[in-house]
């Protein structure tokens, strides 16, 4: 009786993942949602996904004379990026906290860096820890938030430092994903949606349970976490992603109010793993996401994205963006940069034959071609956003070049334009109080594994240990280790940098020098030597 049982659930499993396809082939190919209403005619819902700062976070957030904006970007690395970004982030929750004994005065003058941070853009693996901070709470934050997650040490890193790609090969074997993939647009990105979703993003600590709306309906499960479940006392988030698409061929897609609004799609409603999952969609490894443009009524269109590291792998792009669209309302603009780009070490000069064992196989040189094409998109990146912070401090003359939209390069890009999330921003800032200045002092501190100085005497020395780390969704229990040295030593009160964060953040607006830091601070060889460490 048993067995027969069993066999009656499994066909009847079999069978309603078969009807899934009979509405043919474009399903599941899309599953975003038309935006029902103008926000001009009908203001929208308040939206964590949007370039425009509208509400500002931290000690000084009610302070009117303390008028800062502050920018973290996070990188793209795999579970490499993921668990260096999140390691710093909760670095930087601590560095400046007072300890239990220090006196009330101590207590008052302490300041939490992280939570000073008004906009996260994030690339890739670093979309993963930026993701679950936007929609998890502190453990002492006695509010309620639709993910049950809490932001912690021992949760975030644990979870940063999962094997997903394990967890993403098994759950190709369940049949409801086996027909998928086969009869439906359903690919291996969708897998790997549904696995973060599971492990991260859903409101069930123990996975998502499924709920049928009806049998052809596109929209099965409800239990993910979307953008309207972002913690409203968390920073805005920008996710973003490389476009595929004809036409807009290259070009930076964010999942934000901004960028939906070009396709008359409503990000409140769209899937967070989803999102991170398109931002960190690798070639050859993954597929393209896709998104539906609802703008063409009479024939259906779409947008496909990819991992963002192809167009931009340290998300500066829309850090640009971000201060364009902010900077009236500030004086006083710092980006701090969490950067997990390794070093290529290239083939090694004693080498007659370049070819390693899968390389009879398959040949990898063009993971070595991708790798110098994305260095010289970085080296472009960061000069651009030096330029712009350097013309808004008045160090550089010059004609500032201030985002209109990805159209502006593609003429034929139907949705480049950034018309509609300029004037979304002017609605959300009307009753906001310009800052009233044409300059500004700003910071830019880049946060890389060459901050770590290397100890020549060493063998194999903590930055190259660093370096060896791959771009992959796992990590071994020597590079988590590796980066929990690293930051331990980085992330420091002693750290000029973060000084001078402080130092700016707490001056009022007749205290501020106008100039442009650009922020370098290295951690002295000596303290630092790699140890064989106990992972946790």
């Amino acid at each position: 009786m048993r067995e027969r049982g069993h066999g009656k659930i499994l066909s009847l499993y079999l069978v309603m993942s078969l009807l899934m396809t009979v509405s043919g082939c474009a399903f599941f190919a899309y599953t975003n949602e038309e935006l029902d209403s103008s926000y001009m005619k009908t203001p929208l819902k308040d939206t964590k996904a949007t370039f425009c700062v509208s509400e500002d976070r931290g000690k000084f957030k009610d302070v009117k004379d303390k008028r800062t904006l502050v920018i973290l970007s996070l990188s793209g690395g795999g579970s490499r990026a993921a668990y260096w970004s999140a390691s710093v982030m909760l670095a930087l929750q601590e560095v400046f906290k007072a300890p239990e004994d220090s006196s009330d005065q101590e207590k008052k003058d302490a300041i939490n860096l992280l939570e000073e941070v008004d906009i996260i853009s994030s690339v890739s693996g670093g979309s993963l820890p930026a993701a679950y901070y936007a929609i998890s709470k502190d453990y002492d934050d006695p509010d309620i938030v639709k993910s049950n997650r809490h932001w912690g040490p021992d949760t975030v890193k644990k979870l940063m430092s999962k094997n997903y790609r394990s967890k993403w090969l098994w759950n190709w074997f369940w049949p409801h994903n086996i027909v998928r993939y086969w009869f439906t647009a359903y690919d291996r990105s969708d897998i790997m949606a549904k696995t973060f979703s599971d492990n991260m993003f859903d409101k069930q600590i123990f996975g998502e349970k499924i709920a049928f709306d009806n049998m052809f309906n596109t929209k099965i499960f409800r239990n993910k976490l979307t953008f309207d479940d972002i913690n409203r006392k968390r920073p805005y988030l920008i996710i973003n992603s490389t476009n595929g698409t004809e036409e807009c061929f290259s070009d930076v897609f964010t999942f934000t109010h901004d960028d939906f609004l070009k396709i008359n799609s409503d990000i409140n409603d769209y899937d967070i793993s989803r999102a991170v999952m398109a931002s960190a969609s690798f070639p050859s490894a993954f597929n393209y996401m896709t998104l539906r443009d609802f703008n063409e009524c009479s024939r259906k269109k779409y947008v496909h994205v990819f991992d963002a590291g192809n167009a931009d792998n340290l998300g500066l792009t829309s850090v640009e963006r971000i201060i364009d669209r902010n900077k009236d309302t500030y004086n006083k603009i710092i980006v701090i940069l969490i950067d997990a780009t390794t070093k290529s070490p290239g083939v090694d000069k004693k080498d007659y034959d370049a070819r390693s064992f899968l390389d009879y196989y398959v040949d990898l040189n063009f993971l070595d071609s991708v790798d110098t094409l994305m260095t010289l998109n970085r080296e472009s990146r960061l000069e651009s956003l030096r330029s712009k912070l350097r013309e808004l401090s008045g160090e550089k003359e010059g004609n500032y070049n201030e985002y209109k939209g990805d159209g502006e390069d593609n003429p034929k890009c139907t949705y480049g334009s950034d018309e509609e999330g300029i004037a979304f921003c002017k609605y959300k800032n009307k009753e906001r109080e310009s800052a009233n200045t044409n300059i500004y002092e700003t910071i830019f501190y880049h946060i890389t594994f060459e901050d770590i100085d290397k100890d020549n005497s060493e063998d194999m020395n903590l930055q190259d240990q660093l370096n060896a780390i791959g771009t992959d969704f796992r990590i071994s229990d020597e590079s988590v280790c590796a980066i929990d040295e690293a930051v331990k030593h980085l992330v420091v009160k002693e750290n000029e940098c973060l000084q001078k964060i402080v130092s700016l953040l707490d001056k009022d607006n007749d205290q501020v020098e106008i100039n442009f830091d650009d922020c370098k601070w290295d951690v002295p060889v000596d303290p630092v030597k790699r140890k064989d460490c106990t992972p946790m």
